[in-house]
């Protein structure tokens, strides 16, 4: 598991079985889960260049600290 911060730079790993930002390049769709407001920025850091069509499933408040930027 990896962590992002704002400017999509890994802060964080742990590891886990999964997938790396680089295996995300050879996918047709991705669902991204992340939630709390703290999360909001590297949330929008991912969606500014994502390797693959994402879909991001999320809390309100995680919601609408991203659009209410």
């Amino acid at each position: 598991m990896t962590f992002f911060d704002e400017h999509g730079q890994i802060v964080y790993q742990v590891p886990k079985l999964g997938l790396s930002i680089s295996d995300l390049e050879r996918m047709d769709l991705v669902v991204a889960v992340a939630g709390g407001h703290t999360k909001a920025a590297a949330i929008e850091a991912y969606f500014k260049l994502p390797p693959a069509p994402t879909f991001l499933v999320t809390d309100e408040g995680t919601a609408d600290t991203i659009l209410k930027k």
